[in-house]
């Protein structure tokens, strides 16, 4: 991204939360919303595109939104907005500052099926346990990943090089 790109992302995110905070003194919901989703396809929300001030600025839109509406209609369709946007449910729990088991109780009352993202841990763990069950175990999954980047592993052992011996240790 080119600086003048930031910048212009900056000044539109800067833009967007103004005309949602208007629209919030309003009590215009649905402007909200709209502008929130705006925001969100800016990457206003995203702290590696715009920094954490201009994210924490849409944190407390949606926090400030959540609060000043307890309909119970409303805020699982602000759920469902926030789901269907991408966001995690780590960025939603901490926008309404609640805690995971008090989201959870929300996505429940409200229907929402909101599946977590897998991180690389636990798809690394499942990979593995699904190549456990086909029989390998570590040397075979070593051996493999030399395989996959182009060693010869029978070269090394021609040599007396066991190429996964640091999985003894």
């Amino acid at each position: 991204m080119q600086p003048t790109d930031k910048k212009n992302r900056l000044e539109e995110c800067a833009r967007l939360i103004e005309s949602a905070k208007k629209c919030l003194e309003n009590n215009d919901k649905e402007c909200v919303m709209r502008l929130i989703e705006e925001l969100v396809r800016n990457q206003c929300h995203n702290g590696y595109a715009v920094g954490s001030e201009i994210v924490n600025r849409v944190r407390e839109l949606v926090h400030e939104l959540w609060l000043r509406n307890k309909d119970h209609g409303f805020r699982c369709g602000l759920l469902t907005l926030l789901r269907d946007l991408g966001l995690t449910k780590r960025w939603t729990r901490d926008a309404l500052r609640t805690g995971g088991r008090k989201l959870d109780r929300w996505l429940i009352k409200c229907g929402i099926n909101w599946e977590g993202k897998a991180t690389r841990g636990n798809l690394v763990k499942e990979i593995e346990g699904l190549l456990r069950r086909l029989g390998w175990d570590e040397v075979k999954m070593c051996e493999e990943l030399w395989r996959l980047v182009g060693v010869d592993v029978d070269e090394f052992r021609k040599y007396s090089v066991e190429p996964c011996i640091w999985l003894k240790a």
